[in-house]
């Protein structure tokens, strides 16, 4: 009853396929080869942690329940792209071994699991469930590893057959049947892919690359047969052992599986993802780019290797879970930090001023009161008569004649001789030429004293101008009169 009711739903499924006027039986593309896939599915105790019909207590990491739920994604797989294995009407047989002796096919209510996928795709994707479900039962393990007599049912396959063997283990077997295996492997008209899992110091890596054949019979409508090569034979999930069993059957029914793709992506990012893997990508009539993708299929799903995936539509909203894409903003230029200042060095006087700006404005303001105060005009009196100007600068001199002061236009000639340095503090008076006296130097004076020049010749020496002469009239003395004593405007 199993096998007539698939057979029912897989009638149904390939008439769909076809223009409703004709009804035609679904038949291989080429007749004269046959395509055939072998899966052999290793059953010994270690997959359950059993070891001699009972629980290993030395065993902790069992991986049957994982790779249970990794060989029903691979059923739902191949139900997703049932479509392209009727195409191909691909000979299938699901078989599990264990210790020497312990082979058989696969049974699903009395049906073995051996049949064609162009009218018994279902069969196939139940035969693999049934595999799931064994896996999660330790009763139903058989005992030890022998790969030998997974070649026995090989034979009915000539070398004008695509055939591939594609075997599942997570051990190996012991010398003797490593022998035979690989003697039938070499001679086998079938390739050999071998898949393993589990604990990677239990598995023989090396035997399994040499057990490993790749040549395939090539047949019509199948490219890139010749590209093909198997170079991992362990994997360290059940996940990724059940995916590797995928792409091997898709490799010898000639498909190709949907590799994962980001599904938050627009359809721009996602066909070039697609395509990165050597994957054909159509866009119907109306899919924007910018947009997200309907009708991806999805990641395993089994297509025509010339066909490729056609996204149908596409949508601005984003799928369930993802975030719009964010509207890009011009990335701002990089703000240079600033270059810190060094501190100032003062090793030196004038560099002390350099890092003490103040100090230096301190000693300019006073450098100009000292010029100022050199400049100031001076004025003299003798005797307590009527003053004369001596104008400013650091050197003045005036003569004493019959009794008078008169400013001297040559100071240096002069009788008595005032001077004022910058560097020097306090104005100095010398009258060497007044006395006659030799040797002797200018002496400091406080302005506004009296000072005795000689017998009978007292000065006074201050700041500013004399005032103007004023004649019996009341009107100003004239300016001759007032050039003759010296009197002077300020500087």
């Amino acid at each position: 009853m199993t096998r007539l009711r698939i057979a029912l739903t897989s009638l149904a499924l390939a008439l769909s396929m076809f223009a409703p006027a004709a009804v035609r039986p679904v038949v291989a593309a080429d007749e004269t080869n046959l395509t055939a896939a072998v899966f052999a599915f290793d059953f010994s105790g270690s997959i359950y942690c059993y070891k001699n019909g009972a629980p290993d207590s030395t065993c902790k990491n069992p991986i049957n329940d994982s790779l249970a739920s990794a060989v029903d994604q691979l059923a739902t797989d191949i139900e997703s792209g049932q479509q392209q294995f009727v195409k191909r009407a691909i000979e299938f047989q699901v078989s599990q071994f264990g210790s020497e002796g312990k082979f058989k096919i696969v049974q699903i209510e009395g049906d073995r699991c051996r049949g064609n996928t162009a009218d018994e795709v279902l069969l196939l994707v139940s035969c693999l469930r049934e595999v799931a479900k064994q896996y999660r039962d330790a009763k139903y393990q058989l005992g030890g590893t022998s790969f030998s007599q997974v070649f026995d049912t090989l034979d009915t396959y000539s070398e004008e057959d695509r055939c591939g063997l594609i075997l599942f283990t997570d051990g190996v077997p012991d010398d003797d049947d490593k022998a035979a295996a690989q003697r039938l492997s070499d001679t086998s008209n079938c390739s050999v892919l071998p898949v393993s899992t589990g604990t990677k110091d239990n598995v023989d890596e090396d035997f399994l690359k040499d057990f490993t054949k790749t040549e395939m019979t090539q047949i019509g409508g199948c490219d890139n047969q010749t590209d093909f090569s198997w170079d991992d034979v362990f994997f360290d999930t059940a996940d990724a052992a059940a995916s590797a069993i995928g792409d091997a059957l898709s490799e010898v029914a000639c498909l190709k599986r949907v590799p994962g793709w980001p599904r938050c992506e627009t359809v721009d990012a996602i066909k070039a993802a697609l395509e990165a893997t050597g994957l054909t990508v159509n866009l119907a009539a109306g899919v924007v780019g910018s947009e997200y993708p309907i009708g991806v299929p999805l990641p395993g799903t089994y297509v025509a290797r010339d066909g490729g995936v056609t996204i149908s539509s596409s949508t601005p909203t984003p799928p369930e879970g993802c975030e719009a894409l964010p509207t890009p903003t011009p990335t701002p230029s990089p703000t240079e930090e600033p270059i810190p200042t060094p501190p100032c060095v003062a090793d030196s006087p004038i560099s002390w001023m350099g890092c003490n700006p103040w100090a230096l404005l301190l000693l300019l303001v006073l450098a100009g009161a000292r010029l100022w105060w050199i400049g100031r005009n001076l004025q003299v009196s003798m005797n307590g008569q009527r003053a004369i100007g001596l104008r400013g600068g650091t050197k003045v001199g005036f003569n004493i004649k019959d009794g008078r002061v008169e400013r001297s236009a040559n100071p240096d000639s002069a009788q008595v001789k005032i001077t004022r340095h910058f560097h020097l503090p306090g104005p100095r008076i010398d009258t060497s030429r007044l006395t006659g006296s030799t040797g002797s130097k200018p002496v400091r004076f406080r302005l506004g004293e009296e000072l005795k020049l000689q017998d009978g010749a007292v000065a006074r020496i201050k700041h500013g101008n004399p005032r103007p002469a004023v004649g019996p009239s009341g009107g100003a003395a004239s300016a001759a009169g007032n050039s003759d004593r010296g009197v002077s405007s300020a500087l």
